[in-house]
């Protein structure tokens, strides 16, 4: 079962994509249990730390889960709906019938903090570019897209100033970069400020935030997305495809 790694990408991600590839080609399927740690150990050539961090990081995905005693098992989340990348979200809401606005609220290189440079896999104080835009459905304000983007993955990606380009067609077409699939996490938060001003028209309101991080063919992240959306406006029911 095993394949040869390439040792240009971590063990613990080969393994990912080895499960994943799996899940996809059906080998996999909902509800089976997969390889022992021991297994994946004998596959890869690796340690127990390496196999577990990828498996830690599939069930954190909602991809796998533990039955503690039993083994590690393939999640019944619908996985072609939450792992793979589509078009950008401007061409997923106009194929539903949606007239659709963009507003750039701030657009500029920084320097990655601890939270975001954990998720794009970099050090804290390495340079990214911040693209945060306010996005609009039928004249309606739905969502706020904060993207962290790797700097050094994309040198001159701030020509293009994204009120009207894809960021999406900008990373194929000029960075030759190709999305693969995508960690999502799904939570509630209270917003106060501009951002309930802006999503709500009040002075505090509960967002629905959904964190992306977003790789490549490489499994290597490429963008870190934070949105804060108005669920009584936006719901979630765009199918994610490569």
């Amino acid at each position: 079962m095993a394949r040869q790694t390439d040792r240009e990408i971590p063990i613990y991600r080969e393994i990912e994509n080895y499960i994943l590839d799996a899940i996809r080609d059906g080998k996999l399927r909902k509800g089976r249990i997969i390889p022992s740690e021991e297994d994946f150990c004998v596959m890869f050539h690796t340690s127990r730390m390496t196999v577990r961090r990828a498996i830690d990081e599939l069930v954190a995905g909602n991809i796998l889960y533990r039955i503690k005693g039993k083994g590690t098992f393939v999640s019944n989340y619908n996985f072609e709906k939450t792992m793979n990348i589509s078009t950008g979200w401007s061409k997923t809401m106009q194929a539903q019938g949606h007239r659709t606005k963009t507003k750039v609220l701030n657009y500029t290189r920084m320097e990655a903090g601890e939270y975001v440079a954990k998720n794009l896999e970099i050090q804290p104080g390495a340079p990214v570019i911040l693209l945060e835009r306010l996005r609009y459905a039928d004249d309606e304000p739905v969502l706020i897209e904060k993207a962290f983007l790797n700097a050094a993955r994309v040198e001159g990606i701030m020509n293009y100033e994204f009120r009207e380009e894809s960021l999406y067609d900008v990373f194929r077409e000029r960075f030759d970069i190709k999305l693969n699939h995508v960690y999502q996490k799904l939570y509630t938060k209270t917003v106060t400020g501009e951002y309930a001003r802006m999503l709500f028209q009040a002075k505090s309101a509960t967002a629905l935030v959904m964190e992306n991080t977003s790789f490549d063919h490489r499994a290597e992240p490429v963008e870190f997305t934070i949105c804060y959306i108005n669920g009584n406006k936006y719901t979630l029911r765009y199918v994610l495809n490569k």
